[in-house]
């Protein structure tokens, strides 16, 4: 008799599942019938974009199909939420001594159902373009810095290069050693790989970008946002995580199982006695579903708590290795000076050179952790990005 009642409910069920099923089938999508010749012709993608973060963020948000089929999702549950109550209107109110477990199940479960799995769409949605948001920002900031490792590597060339000059000079003067000339262009050809892989980088960081954004792969980007140091402003700890709480979806996931699993057992309190095998069974799964719940919110406290230690530790970093660059800058200067007075080595003008170059790559790894760091708690993702 169970299942006879419910049978109504598939159609129901089956956008309870889309609402749960998230990305998994988003990337199949239905195929399109061919194209005839009278067809219009999609716009062919540019070649070339000049864009802020925020119009990468959009671009993304607007290409992502994923995001189309969960606004559908969330509309297809609100349409059956309509549907719901015009249907519990048309059944008026029936006595309590005739009221069926039919009855009860389309004036009480069903409509429970419903609301849980459209609140659950709804958050998906919203989650997934913050995700979405996420990974753009961390893609951009990764064009941005390997631009910037780009210009550091060309400027640490040049540094060597007019170092291999000064050896050469010096050698005919006969102030140094024929092994300084070679150290000096071994370090000229290290330095010319450097800015190849730096080339390489940004291909591929600009290619990451696009990728995520939807657009070519070989789009050629102008990014106008600078790599400049960013912050979420002041964060409460207690009420980021009350916020994660309410927003986070695998949070949301295991509440949506636990409300569905505890509207079951209520069926099933309904319809059977306390001590049938049906009302035990359901009972066990509705706890084991509470357990569930309970572990996400914990795993989801635990990730804003590390998160939030962490945007501490980018910060104090950031501002250590500003100072650090800034004496690696100094450093070398002195050193080069030292050299012109003979006072200094080739080696140790190189040692310094080499010093200068990692403060500069720690500095860009300190910017870049620091905007993530900052961005987690932005866009409320705390396990990760896409």
């Amino acid at each position: 008799m169970k299942q006879k009642t419910c049978k109504w409910l598939v159609v129901l069920s089956t956008s309870f599942v889309l609402a749960c099923s998230g990305v998994a089938f988003a990337a199949d999508g239905v195929k399109a019938a061919p194209q005839t010749q009278t067809e219009v012709q999609t716009p062919a993608q540019p070649k070339s974009m000049k864009l802020s973060l925020q119009e990468a963020i959009d671009t993304a948000v607007k290409n992502n199909s994923q995001i189309g089929v969960q606004q559908l999702q969330v509309e297809a549950l609100e349409v059956s939420k309509e549907e719901s109550d015009s249907r519990i209107r048309n059944m008026g109110r029936v006595d309590v001594a005739f009221q069926t477990q039919d009855y009860y199940m389309a004036t009480v479960i069903a409509p429970a159902k419903i609301d849980a799995s459209l609140e659950m769409a709804t958050k998906a949605l919203a989650y997934t373009k913050n995700s979405i948001a996420f990974g753009i920002e961390s893609a951009y900031y990764g064009v941005l810095q390997a631009e910037k490792n780009l210009e550091f590597a060309k400027a640490s060339l040049e540094r060597i290069n007019t170092q291999y000059k000064n050896a050469q000079a010096s050698f005919k003067r006969g102030s140094v050693a024929k092994l300084d000339v070679l150290s000096a262009e071994a370090a000229v050809k290290s330095a010319e790989v450097a800015v190849k892989q730096a080339e390489n980088g940004v291909t591929s960081a600009k290619m990451e970008l696009c990728q995520l954004m939807g657009v070519p792969l070989t789009t050629e980007l102008t990014l106008t946002t600078g790599l400049t140091p960013r912050t979420a402003g002041d964060i409460n700890l207690n009420t980021a995580i009350e916020k994660a709480l309410d927003t986070d979806i695998n949070v949301a996931s295991a509440k949506l199982t636990m409300e569905n699993s505890k509207l079951d057992f209520d069926y099933t309190a309904y319809t059977y006695a306390s001590q049938t095998y049906s009302y035990l069974k359901d009972e066990a799964s509705y706890k084991g579903t509470v357990l569930q719940y309970d572990e996400a919110k914990k795993t989801l406290e635990k990730n804003v708590r590390n998160a939030y230690n962490n945007l501490a530790t980018t910060a104090g970093n950031m501002e250590g290795l500003n100072k650090s660059l800034d004496l690696a800058k100094e450093s070398y200067r002195l050193t080069l000076l030292q050299y012109d007075m003979g006072m200094a080595t080739t080696y140790d003008v190189q040692s310094a050179e080499a010093s200068l170059r990692q403060a500069e790559l720690g500095w860009l790894d300190a910017i870049y952790n620091n905007n993530l760091a900052n961005a987690k708690f932005t866009y409320g993702v705390y396990s990760g990005g896409m």
